[in-house]
């Protein structure tokens, strides 16, 4: 009898993420999330946060196939209105970002930036999302702030 692993060769553990907490930005421990920072300004408004989720897919996938992906996701979102699409290189990788407002349906109008990358890890490609949320109150104070910490965002592969 034999054992197998995770992480292991044969199963690559996730990528390593970080960010840049800006000064009053904290980790939150959110349900179905990797990792979570969110701006608490101590008021009942939304608080504007970036989360982080990955992927993992048991193929080859490209940036085009994730952006479409990504389209496909914020198309199903109510009153959605995309404002900014775009392949850009950040940290030294391709990543593709989208940006749009929408109205969910518990906290009202949002400003989301969700910006995803491919990272090959053995026989898998995890694909990597940053997905910034603003409310319109916030925008003025902190959508530039989500923006540079997606812009700052530090992605590498899983090393044994």
């Amino acid at each position: 009898m034999s054992t197998s692993s995770f992480p292991s060769e044969a199963f690559p553990g996730f990528p390593s993420v970080s960010v840049e907490l800006p000064e009053g930005w904290a980790t939150r421990a959110v349900q179905d999330t990797l990792a979570a920072w969110v701006f608490p300004d101590g008021t009942e408004n939304f608080t504007s946060n970036v989360v982080l989720s990955i992927t993992r897919l048991a193929a080859e996938r490209t940036l085009a196939e994730t952006e479409a992906a990504i389209e496909a996701a914020a198309s199903k979102l109510n009153e959605v209105e995309l404002f900014n699409s775009v392949n850009v290189q950040m940290g030294g990788r391709d990543w593709h970002v989208h940006e749009y407002v929408f109205v969910h349906p518990q906290v009202g109008t949002l400003i989301q930036v969700m910006a995803a990358t491919n990272v090959v890890s053995g026989d898998f490609t995890d694909t990597v999302q940053l997905t910034g949320s603003v409310s319109p109150l916030n925008q003025e104070r902190d959508l530039d702030v989500v923006r540079d910490m997606i812009r700052g965002a530090q992605v590498s592969g899983y090393a044994a």
